[in-house]
Formats: C-alpha cells, sequence, structure tokens
C-alpha cells in the first residue's frame, strides 16, 4: 500500500500554502499601522474633508466625512466628522437631520469635549426650526413639542454648562421660548 489519495482540492491547496511564500504572496501585505501613523493619517483625511466644509459644499460634507468616520473610526477626527455631518446639515436648514446627528454624536461619544458644543446645536436647530414665517399656521394651531422639549433642553444646559461661551445667545434663546409659551398659554386661557 502507498499513500492514502488526497481530494484534489486539497491537494491544490496544499501545494499553494507550499508555495505561497517562495511566489511572493507575503509582500503583497499590507502592514499594520503604528498608533501614531494611524493617527496621523486620520488627521490628514479630516483636514482632506474639511476642504468641502470650508467650500460650504453642504451636500458633499457628509459624504467625504463618512468616509473619514468609516476609515478611521474610534478616532477623534471620527468624532469630528460627526460634528461636521450635523453642522452641514443645520446649514441646508435640514433641522430635524441635524438634530438627529448631534444627538447621535451624544449618544455615542458622552464624554467627548464638544458634548456641549452639540448639545447647544441641538438648541439652535430646535430654534431655527420653529417655523415663524408668513405661511407657518397661527401660534394656536401649531404642535409646540419641540418649544417645550427646547426649554427643557435650555434648562438642562444652562444648569451643566452655566459659563459657556455662546451663553447670551441661549439666553436669548430661551427668552423667545418662553414668550412663544406664554403667548400659547394666553391663547389658551382666553
Amino acid at each position: 500500500m502507498g499513500l492514502p489519495r488526497l481530494a484534489p482540492s486539497l491537494a491544490i491547496g496544499l501545494a499553494l500554502s507550499i508555495l505561497a511564500p517562495s511566489l511572493g504572496c507575503s509582500k503583497n501585505r499590507a502592514a499594520a499601522l503604528s498608533a501614531v501613523e494611524f493617527e496621523r493619517q486620520a488627521k490628514a483625511a479630516y483636514e482632506k474633508a474639511m476642504e468641502t466644509f470650508y467650500d460650504r459644499d453642504w451636500v458633499g460634507v457628509p459624504i467625504v466625512m463618512e468616509e473619514v468616520k468609516r476609515e478611521f473610526a474610534g478616532s477623534r477626527w471620527a468624532r469630528l466628522a460627526q460634528l461636521r455631518i450635523a453642522d452641514a446639515h443645520y446649514r441646508q436648514a435640514s433641522y430635524p437631520e441635524a438634530i438627529t446627528a448631534y444627538r447621535e454624536f451624544l449618544r455615542e461619544f458622552p464624554n467627548d469635549n464638544e458634548v456641549p458644543y452639540a448639545r447647544y446645536r441641538v438648541i439652535l436647530c430646535q430654534f431655527d426650526s420653529r417655523g415663524d414665517s408668513l405661511l407657518s399656521p397661527p401660534l394656536e394651531e401649531r404642535d409646540l413639542v419641540n418649544i417645550h422639549e427646547a426649554d427643557r433642553n435650555i434648562a438642562e444646559f444652562l444648569k451643566d454648562y452655566p459659563n459657556y461661551k455662546e451663553r447670551e445667545r441661549v439666553l436669548y434663546v430661551r427668552q423667545w421660548v418662553r414668550g412663544m409659551l406664554a403667548r400659547r398659554e394666553l391663547y389658551v386661557a382666553r
């Protein structure tokens, strides 16, 4: 008796695994990046994507920033890319999308240094989406759920960040929101 007969696919696999190093297959593998190199590449990709932001291409920003998030997940630059996506939605007056993107950031990175900024921007989105225009229905016909939520968010924000650099603007928004709620209450009382 001789050697047991090998299945053809097993024989080919065995031959390739023996010959692969000599065929140069190991040279095609990408070397793992060091942490410093990964951070450098992430920063460079973010800065390149920021050119789209600076050009005010609000439609293109989410596309290039999503790429940064995907390629450099877990890096500081991926977190900042999430904020720029939200900012681009805000600049397009797509307030619901902006609020969703800011809240996604807050949910995923609750301890990030940019949390106050994201919370502030949610308040601005709620304020700017109030719909004050000639085409808006009268106050008594509007649903003020977002205004009530903005009032709660402002109170929590001012409690958590009493010295935030944009405090004056937040106070102005709070004054407007409370005026709107008072006006509604007066209407209902009449």
